[in-house]
């Protein structure tokens, strides 16, 4: 069971995937005094839920623990959904779920829309098991979204797409911008496991 402490910090670092940091840098991000964050981090790196790199900086080991990362995602999204600018995305969002209840996916928020109070548009992306799966609903998607306004940009992607992206680190693409500016709609153990496989 995580701490309050604990808590905190695993949502800084889901909010970080691709990211490190020093036990400073995280309690100053965390504004939370170093003692306390270094106490809390110790247990977490050696419960695998965050590693220690060669230059004693700490990251999320995002290839174990997927469970208690879409725990922390899932209070990054409450979170995230109970702010007053979000109401377009929790409506848009209670409609996907009803129209595709049945179906694997992932929903992730990226972009500007994360961090801004005032978002000028909305990043969404769809991760499907297939590309072909993907084409097929990219258009009803497209409808449900022009039903919230004009401000959704939604890409509609397979897996297949997930391991490209993922093996060109260094590239920019969808993929590298949102591991660092995202909110995890639905779906963030399915995130987890396809990253685990797809980003060695």
């Amino acid at each position: 069971m995580l701490t309050k402490t604990q808590s905190r910090i695993m949502q800084f670092f889901t909010a970080n995937v691709a990211k490190s940091f020093s036990i400073r840098q995280a309690a100053r991000e965390l504004k939370t005094s170093y003692p306390l964050v270094h106490r809390a981090i110790t247990p977490l790196i050696r419960g695998k839920y965050l590693d220690l790199t060669e230059n004693n900086l700490v990251r999320l080991n995002y290839r174990e623990n997927g469970g208690v990362l879409a725990y922390a995602e899932n209070l990054r999204k409450e979170l995230f959904l109970s702010r007053p600018h979000a109401k377009p995305i929790k409506s848009f969002l209670r409609e996907i779920l009803e129209k595709f209840y049945h179906e694997y996916f992932i929903i992730i928020l990226f972009g500007s829309a994360v961090e801004s109070s005032k978002p000028g548009d909305y990043d969404v992306l769809f991760v499907f098991e297939t590309n072909k799966t993907a084409n097929e609903r990219e258009r009803a998607i497209d409808v449900i979204a022009s039903n919230h306004g004009d401000k959704f940009h939604v890409q509609s992607i397979g897996t297949e797409s997930v391991f490209e992206m993922a093996s060109k680190r260094t590239q920019k693409n969808v993929l590298n911008e949102l591991l660092n500016k995202h909110v995890l709609l639905y779906g963030a153990e399915n995130f987890y496991r396809l990253l685990k496989h797809a980003r060695q």
